[in-house]
């Protein structure tokens, strides 16, 4: 699978939760912060903060769409189920403090 399909799988919600939820999500997400953090001599906070942002949209998207999947189908089993219901959480909970640390960095 090349890169691009693997985006695009992720994006329609094809891979596994696991996938998705942990390595799509936390280990990009810790990754993409240190790269930032390393290279925050030579880019902006506003560039970081596109780059964050563009990968939080297309990671949420994934993760959403994978929980959906999951929850609707008749096959997966109640652990399967409250596992995507504890992805679609902490997408949410990221959402939540993400907003209100940029609203208080930026508004107040």
């Amino acid at each position: 699978m090349t890169p691009a399909q693997y985006a695009v799988a992720h994006w329609r919600g094809q891979l596994s939760l696991a996938i998705s939820a942990l390595a799509n999500g936390l280990v990009l997400y810790f990754v993409l912060v240190l790269v930032l953090v390393a290279l925050g001599e030579w880019i902006s906070i506003y560039v970081g903060l596109v780059i964050i942002g563009l990968w939080f949209i297309w990671a949420a998207v994934g993760i959403l769409r994978c929980s959906a999947r999951l929850v609707r189908s008749e096959s997966s089993g109640i652990v399967a189920k409250i596992a995507a219901m504890t992805a679609v959480a902490g997408v949410l909970a990221f959402v939540f403090f993400s907003a209100r640390d940029l609203a208080r960095m930026f508004l107040w």
